[in-house]
């Protein structure tokens, strides 16, 4: 059988597991897919890659890589994970042990600048009622935040007490540093921050069919992850052999940390979020993906975003929703299985049928 190309880009981090687990399972090649692999650092250059030179044709990033594509031309068709547990306001000793003060005047806080961890930041400290003009930002990557939180090498305090941070970088300063302390997630101030699909518009014109495929095998790889109380090994086994591919070594307890927090949608789960209801129509992705936007268009990062609904479509997840065959593979389901059910249905209905069918015969003769 020949099988259907197509560039897949992901980053180094847990969205791209249920995709490495669907290859090394062999779910795209089941579907007659054939991807190959582009990795990215970040999504800025990523989205880049598929705008000018149409370097993938489908691929997973962060909520503001998404937001920033869908106003260049490239669609959203789903959620690949939600990473909101994984932001966090973190304290070291002395920040985790004042925590919270009465007020921030006068307190450094670091944090990168305009990103999902921002976000988050600035949530956490509103829902304490906090305002954010009393605080001393230090602006910086996420080496640069942890360097901040740390003491100097010379015995100089630290220049900040508080920090954003996302995962694997939160277990590296938690392991390293003695009573540091995570003091907010963005799961727990209703700061909700996806990742998503994306693929090039012109792509899911030309061939919705292979889109509709990829996705039905990335879907069976999320219910892998899922069903961890049957794959549980296998599943950090998969972990360490990506990571371990990709040059990042993370310990088993950072991996366990993120199997615990971030969330992954299956098919009737996406559906469900995606479903557009009321007047205007709106879905549950689309409120959280606005939420993202406003923070970046208040902080400057874009001077306008598009509407959800220009760019973020269920239509193939509804596609492989309405084909039974596809539904249950993506679902991690035996189609054999399904199929006697729906046989058995049908002849118990039957039976039925024609028992009720005698009863009006005596009854009524």
């Amino acid at each position: 059988m020949s099988l259907d190309a197509i560039n897949i880009s992901i980053q180094v981090s847990f969205m791209a597991i249920p995709y490495y687990i669907g290859i090394r399972e062999g779910y795209f090649a089941e579907q007659g897919i054939e991807p190959t692999t582009i990795v990215y650092p970040s999504g800025a250059p990523q989205v880049k890659a598929a705008v000018e030179d149409k370097t993938w044709d489908l691929g997973v990033a962060g909520v503001v890589p998404n937001i920033i594509g869908g106003a260049q031309g490239l669609l959203g068709i789903g959620i690949c994970f939600d990473q909101s547990a994984i932001n966090q306001l973190v304290g070291n000793a002395l920040g985790a042990d004042m925590w919270p003060p009465e007020t921030l005047e006068g307190i450094a806080i670091a944090t990168s600048p305009n990103s999902t961890g921002d976000f988050v930041v600035q949530a956490c400290l509103q829902a304490q009622g906090y305002d954010l003009n009393d605080i001393t930002w230090i602006y910086a990557q996420q080496n640069g935040v942890i360097e901040s939180l740390e003491p100097g090498l010379n015995g100089t305090e630290a220049r900040a007490v508080y920090g954003g941070l996302w995962a694997p970088n939160t277990y590296r300063f938690l392991e390293n540093n003695e009573d540091s302390q995570v003091l907010c997630r963005g799961d727990t101030v209703y700061a909700t921050v996806t990742g998503g699909f994306m693929v090039r518009d012109d792509f899911a014109e030309e061939k919705p069919e292979v889109v509709t495929k990829t996705m039905a095998a990335w879907l069976r790889g999320i219910e892998f992850v899922k069903d961890r109380d049957t794959n549980e090994e296998a599943i950090f086994q998969y972990m360490e052999e990506f990571y371990a591919e990709q040059g990042v070594m993370l310990s088993r307890a950072a991996m366990e940390e993120d199997m615990r927090l971030i969330k992954l949608y299956s098919l009737d789960e996406q559906i469900a979020l995606m479903e557009r209801k009321g007047d205007p129509p709106s879905s549950q992705l689309d409120f959280w993906t606005i939420d993202i936007s406003e923070f970046m268009l208040k902080n400057g990062v874009v001077a306008s975003y598009p509407a959800p609904v220009d760019y973020i479509t269920d239509k193939f997840f509804l596609s492989i929703r309405d084909d039974p065959e596809l539904a249950a593979f993506a679902r991690g389901q035996d189609p054999e299985v399904i199929q006697q059910s729906d046989s058995a249905t049908g002849m118990w209905t039957g039976h039925f049928s024609l028992y009720l069918c005698l009863v009006w015969a005596v009854v009524y003769r």
